[in-house]
């Protein structure tokens, strides 16, 4: 209800703020420009969002693992562990803008 909520006050804000700009680009409507940023802020929104769910998803279960490594075997496999799972949560991270 929330989401519904938050998506239907941006558009409507989005149109009514973009349809009084009087930049906009050549042949294209003032309402087109605004309902394109409109959308375009919140597939930005669903997109930090779904990084930051994947994000704490990896963090909890790289914890998990680390503390589970370091009771039950020595540090250094807890910290190989921690290494391996930090690398591979970096580098979607840094490989996401660039897909």
């Amino acid at each position: 209800v929330v989401a519904i909520v938050v998506l239907v006050f941006t558009l409507v804000i989005g149109i009514v703020y973009g349809v009084q700009d009087s930049v906009v680009a050549p042949g294209v409507s003032p309402f087109a420009t605004a309902v394109i940023s409109s959308m375009s802020f919140l597939f930005g929104a669903a997109c930090s969002a779904v990084s930051g769910y994947i994000g704490m998803w990896i963090a909890v279960r790289t914890n998990v693992r680390a503390a589970n490594a370091a009771a039950y075997t020595t540090s250094k496999e807890a910290l190989v562990i921690c290494l391996r799972c930090s690398t591979l949560s970096l580098s979607l991270f840094i490989s996401s803008p660039i897909l």
